[in-house]
Order: C-alpha cells, then structure tokens, then sequence
C-alpha cells in the first residue's frame, strides 16, 4: 500500500518521517486513524494520515514490467 506525500513534513523528532510534497511512501503500518508508520527515502517512521492521499496501486517506478515491454535484443 503507498501514499502520495500532499505537503511537506519537515521534523526532527524520533521516530517520526519527514518527507517532501510528492513523495511517495510505502504505508508499513496502520496505527490509527490519525498516524501510519511508513518507508519514504530509506528511513521509517510515523507520519499524520492528513498529509497524504493514499494510492489505488503502486507508483509507476515501482511496477514491474510486463514481459511485452522488456527490452528485446535487435540484430
């Protein structure tokens, strides 16, 4: 399950992950209603639900290719 970041969140606070507008963020974890734990830039931490959109399907760079679009060598 991924978020899309909708605003910066700038901290310092253990335990808590900031990340950029635009980021993308792998939800870890559901703690409640108001904070999920989750993976953004290889650090995890707790962020407020209210600073993302989550996100019907992976991102783009984190989908696989299909067979049909791996490269195939040319002569």
């Amino acid at each position: 399950e991924y978020a899309l970041a909708l605003f910066d969140y700038d901290v310092s606070s253990p335990g808590l992950l900031s990340f950029k507008k635009g980021s993308t963020i792998k939800i870890v974890e559901r703690n409640d209603n108001e904070w999920f734990t989750g993976e953004c830039n290889g650090k995890v931490g707790q962020f407020p639900v209210d600073h993302v959109q989550l996100l019907l399907s992976k991102p783009i760079e984190e989908v696989p290719k299909s067979p049909k679009e791996k490269e195939t060598p040319t002569e």
